[in-house]
């Protein structure tokens, strides 16, 4: 029987920092009298997409597939968001999905953390990193034939060398890839590092399609 790591997204104590993993991603953050509001917007240009950025991963996915998936992806953030308290929504934006969150001044410290000004920046991962790993996968992570990538901000690159550091600080060291090479983003490579990020994320929330997760499959190789 395989052993649950103690460390892993779905049996670690979740942490409000954790949805920093959307800010990671093209998650923003908006400010206000009532707190602040933490949003994501899902889809073509975010999601699983080919290497042009123009559609899905070509995995043999259909467009409804597709769609299916991005939704996915949305109802398992709201959830991340509801087991740390916070409320959450999503809505049809056209061919996208919006996932926001409720103004709350609890979002206030993260929102201290991410960003120096109006600016984005990486704060320290959260101790464990699994809660914050599962939302940052959630929002923009995908397998891939060489590994499994992680997609950044591609309107805040400045984010993506400081989180590559931070990556390879938890034993997570992977490639830098630029918008023209596939990117922005991170791709973990090699069977073992695989391994620990299959074990930090947790198991796979329900809907997802086959690559949204890194498999153990592939972290056997």
């Amino acid at each position: 029987m395989e052993q649950i790591s103690l460390f892993a997204a779905d049996v670690a104590e979740p942490l409000l920092d954790d949805l920093g993993g959307l800010l990671a991603a093209n998650g923003q953050l908006a400010r206000g009298a009532a707190g602040t509001r933490l949003s994501i917007l899902l889809g073509p240009a975010t999601g699983p997409t080919s290497a042009a950025g123009t559609g899905p991963a070509e995995t043999g996915s259909t467009d409804a597939d597709y769609t299916d998936e991005v939704l996915a992806r949305a109802d398992a953030l709201v959830a991340e968001c509801d087991r740390r308290g916070i409320g959450a929504q999503r809505s049809i934006e056209g061919d996208r999905v919006l996932v926001s969150t409720d103004r709350l001044p609890e979002l206030n410290a993260l929102a201290d953390a991410w960003t120096r000004g109006s600016v984005k920046r990486v704060p320290e991962f959260p101790a464990p990193p699994g809660g914050f790993l599962r939302c940052w996968a959630l929002a923009a992570g995908h397998s891939e034939p060489a590994g499994y990538l992680l997609r950044t901000d591609p309107q805040a690159e400045q984010l993506l060398p400081p989180l590559a550091a931070a990556l390879s600080a938890i034993g997570l060291t992977g490639s830098i890839l630029g918008s023209r090479g596939g990117g922005p983003g991170v791709r973990i490579v090699g069977r073992r590092r695989l391994r620990r990020l299959v074990e930090l994320l947790g198991t796979a929330p329900a809907g997802l399609t086959v690559g949204a997760f890194p498999a153990v499959e592939q972290a056997s190789r």
